[in-house]
């Protein structure tokens, strides 16, 4: 099975590139060159999560300027609601990270984006709150619902 990369410019354009399996054998490091023109933001290993991994949080690459994403969470916090959704959806904050609770579900840590954009990608959720932090919308996996915090 091959592995796939996938490498996000600041412009916001994706684009993948596929390398095949032995380059696990080869080493613990190997290089290979991809060809853009524009500064990357984001690569991803194993974007679609298909090979088996003990810890797909190190698949990960992010540009920094050097800072953190410093936020205080406690806004984001309480209970949510959506007519169209079937459960209600807890949102907590544990040890400065945002959690995502479904009735009777353990909990999904979400990464910081920035901006009140939260995600997890291993799910395929996205999570954008409002400037009020009293709403959000979840994207998960192409289905749209908005929730309203009670």
């Amino acid at each position: 099975m091959p592995v796939v990369l996938e490498f996000k410019t600041k412009s916001g354009e994706v684009t993948r590139q596929t390398l095949p399996v032995e380059i696990w054998k080869r080493n613990t490091s190997w290089t290979f060159k991809h060809d853009s023109t524009e500064e990357l933001a984001k690569v991803v290993i194993d974007p679609d999560y298909v090979l088996p991994d003990s810890n797909s949080k190190n698949n990960k690459w992010k540009a920094s300027d050097g800072t953190a994403i410093v936020e205080i969470l406690t806004g984001y916090t309480g209970n949510y609601s959506s007519p169209v959704f079937p459960m209600k959806v807890t949102v907590v904050e544990n040890n400065d990270v945002l959690e995502l609770q479904l009735e009777g579900q353990p909990p999904l840590p979400l990464e910081n984006e920035g901006g009140g954009v939260f995600v997890m990608e291993e799910a395929r959720l996205k999570i954008q709150f409002n400037e009020e932090k009293n709403k959000f919308k979840l994207d998960a996996d192409g289905q749209s619902f908005e929730f309203t915090k009670e």
